[in-house]
């Protein structure tokens, strides 16, 4: 049987890429429209083109001629974390411009599947550019399913609130198709690797302080803002001319719990359960998913944090490719263009509504 042909689009370092891959798809190019995270792709899947530059993106090659277009452009407009709501109005802000490039392509290249992966949030704050997509879709013929789901449930090892956007002239059986899963607590994830030599994981004197006193699963913030009454804080100035207490832990980084599931994974946020130290590369790659082997470039900056993270999990890719694929192999074609949301956030029902009735 012909595998199933794919072209990835805003994959950066190639999570969602290896997932797909490993789903049985032949990916046929990778779309870039910078340099950002193409040497960590291009190192691990050397086989597949890059074209850099969306000038030179060549589409007209593959007009409806692959099956699947993925990708999971920049999230950060609508990310909590990363800074949702700098602008009032979210169409202004020029990070959502990747995600209509990436749209584009379902008009370039006619697929039988579209898949746009973000935050859970780009369906909730983002609502305005979904609703557009979703109806310039319809207009193009396809239906829409606005998928949202809970990748701990999926094979993810972390908890992870994430959203597909999949506009597809195949139809699915949601019910028939999701089962759910449940990830390993963080113990059983990393209970076999030992503490790396590494000087440059260790915590800072004042932010060791804060783990002793921090207990699992808790945020080192806290523990600071108990340790550190307001008299005794001292404060700096930024470049930015921003007045901040000094020493003080970023909101974002915690000490685990060894025997819960780990929070989602972003850069280097959580710190080891048994000692005062950052994660090791390693131990990052397996909370989320990668292979032991996958090279993460470049190789001597923390950068390499935020290339792992910056992604859709191999494990997830996997678990979409798999429905996908097994869409196609069905190929129950759509006799209208219809839109849903269908919800499996709380890892074991699976809740379909008309996407004109957005239930938040």
């Amino acid at each position: 049987m012909t595998a199933p042909t794919a072209i990835g689009a805003y994959v950066f370092g190639g999570g969602f890429s290896a997932g797909i891959r490993a789903a049985g798809f032949k990916i046929l190019q990778h779309y870039a429209d910078d340099s950002y995270g193409v040497s960590t792709l291009q190192a691990n899947l050397p086989r597949i083109p890059v074209s850099v530059g969306v000038e030179n993106w060549n589409t007209k090659h593959y007009r409806k001629h692959v099956d699947l277009v993925f990708g999971n452009p920049p999230c950060a407009a609508w990310s909590p974390l990363k800074g949702a709501g700098r602008v009032t109005n979210l169409e202004q802000d020029p990070r959502i411009g990747c995600t209509h490039t990436h749209f584009s392509l379902l008009n370039l290249l006619w697929p039988m599947v579209w898949a746009w992966e973000s935050v859970d949030q780009a369906y909730t704050l983002g609502h305005a550019t979904v609703d557009a997509l979703t109806q310039q879709a319809l207009d193009m013929g396809y239906s829409v399913t606005h998928l949202r789901f809970d990748a701990q449930y999926h094979g993810c090892p972390h908890k992870r609130r994430r959203y597909f956007m999949i506009a597809h002239r195949v139809a699915f059986d949601w019910p028939a198709w999701i089962r759910f899963t449940r990830a390993p607590v963080i113990k059983e994830i990393l209970e076999s690797f030992k503490a790396p030599k590494d000087s440059a994981l260790a915590l800072s004197q004042s932010l060791t302080t804060c783990w002793n006193s921090t207990l699992p699963g808790r945020r080192l913030v806290h523990t600071f803002d108990r340790l550190t009454p307001p008299d005794k804080r001292q404060y700096r100035v930024c470049s930015t001319g921003k007045r901040v207490i000094f020493g003080r832990p970023a909101f974002s980084i915690y000490r685990m719990d060894p025997m819960q599931i780990c929070h989602t994974v972003v850069g280097r946020n959580a710190t080891h359960y048994a000692a005062p130290r950052y994660l090791s590369i390693a131990e990052s790659k397996a909370l989320c998913g990668y292979p032991a082997d996958w090279i993460v470039l470049p190789e001597e900056s923390n950068a390499r944090y935020n290339m792992l993270t910056r992604a859709v999990m191999p494990p997830i890719g996997l678990w979409f490719g798999k429905l996908i694929r097994r869409a196609l192999r069905t190929n129950k074609r759509l006799i209208r263009p219809t839109a849903e949301m269908v919800d499996l956030r709380d890892g074991m029902n699976i809740t379909i509504t008309p996407w004109n009735n957005r239930g938040e």
